[in-house]
C-alpha cells in the first residue's frame, strides 16, 4: 500500500499494490499500523482488503496442524 499525502490538510489516499495470477488479484486496500505511521496518529480501524477471482477460484482457506505452530 502506497500512502500519498495531499494539499488538504489531513488527507491521505492510500493507494493499494494489486497481486495479479491466473486466478485473479488481491489487494491489501488498507492497513492500520502502515496508516499510524505514516500520521503519526491512532486510529480504530483495522484492515480492509479486496480481491476479485475467476469461476472456479476458492479463496480464504487455511490449513494449520498441530505441528506447524
Amino acid at each position: 500500500m502506497e500512502l500519498i499525502k495531499c494539499k488538504l490538510d489531513g488527507v491521505v489516499i492510500c493507494k493499494p499494490k494489486l497481486y495479479y495470477d491466473n486466478r485473479g488479484f488481491f489487494a491489501e486496500t488498507f492497513r492500520k499500523d502502515i496508516l499510524e505511521n505514516f500520521i503519526n496518529k491512532k486510529i480504530d480501524f483495522c484492515q480492509s482488503n479486496t480481491s476479485y477471482s475467476k469461476h472456479g477460484t476458492i479463496r480464504g482457506l487455511h490449513f494449520q496442524t498441530s505441528e506447524s505452530r
